[in-house]
């Protein structure tokens, strides 16, 4: 793995996750490197199984940077039964 961002260090969302994705750009054009495949991960498992608002366009940022993207998998961990979500005994209420 050449450089990874996790949600906890950096939080800016979509203006962030843009500027991270440029430099992972430019860092790959520097090796060679033309086409990548993308892991993108949610939080997952009792959590949000969807990602945040900045994938979309970190993911647009690495096309908009001349490299070309093979294919886009979903690695979020599903849960087989684990533990219960967070919410009361009647569920969350609006």
């Amino acid at each position: 793995m050449l450089l990874s961002k996790s949600g906890i260090c950096c939080y800016f969302e979509r203006v962030l996750n843009q500027h991270f994705s440029m430099k992972v750009a430019e860092r790959l054009k520097e090796l060679g490197v033309t086409a990548i495949h993308i892991k993108l991960r949610a939080t997952g498992g009792s959590r949000s199984r969807t990602p945040g608002p900045g994938a979309q366009s970190a993911m647009r940022a690495l096309s908009r940077s001349g490299l070309k993207i093979g294919r886009i998998e979903d690695v979020t961990p599903i849960p087989h039964d684990g533990t219960r979500r967070k919410a009361g005994r009647r569920g969350r209420r609006l």
